[in-house]
């Protein structure tokens, strides 16, 4: 889902850069159509994601047509909100990591830690963009099939 980032130049016109991550820093119709692609049987490529340069890497990855099982992970995926939840009738089979905001918090703060930010800058980014996605998720998602 990561390959779905609207570009940072873009963000920053929309004064959205901050919030990097949240569901509208997303191109959500251009996810739902790949999943669609897939879905119908397409050979289709889709954008990556390359966290060290902070970018979209177009046409990044790739599913061919005798691909069998195709796993799709991300925040959204089962997100009750306006066109996220377009998706929910798309998976074949849903799983909800049911993580602890404490557990988040630590993975969160040293996920930033190992991208180079300091340890108040780590803290900062966890507390005022990740959490607070991760508690939207929580508290508006539709049903899985499988909670872990």
């Amino acid at each position: 889902m990561d390959g779905f980032h609207l570009d940072n130049e873009d963000l920053k016109k929309q004064d959205l850069l901050a919030r990097k991550g949240a569901p509208e820093t997303f191109d959500v119709a251009g996810f739902i159509a790949i999943i669609q692609l897939i879905r119908g049987g397409k050979e289709t490529e889709f954008p990556t994601f390359d966290r060290a340069n902070d970018c979209v890497v177009p046409n990044g990855g790739a599913v061919l047509a005798t691909d069998e099982t195709i796993l799709v992970e991300g925040n959204y995926l089962l997100l009750d909100h306006p066109n996220w939840v377009e998706l929910a009738g798309l998976w074949d089979f849903s799983i909800f990591l049911d993580t602890p905001i404490h557990t988040l918090r630590c993975r969160l703060v040293d996920r930033w830690l190992c991208y180079g930010l300091d340890k108040t800058m780590a803290i900062l980014r966890a507390k005022e963009n990740d959490l607070p996605n991760a508690r939207l998720v929580q508290q508006s998602k539709t049903p899985a099939d499988l909670i872990f």
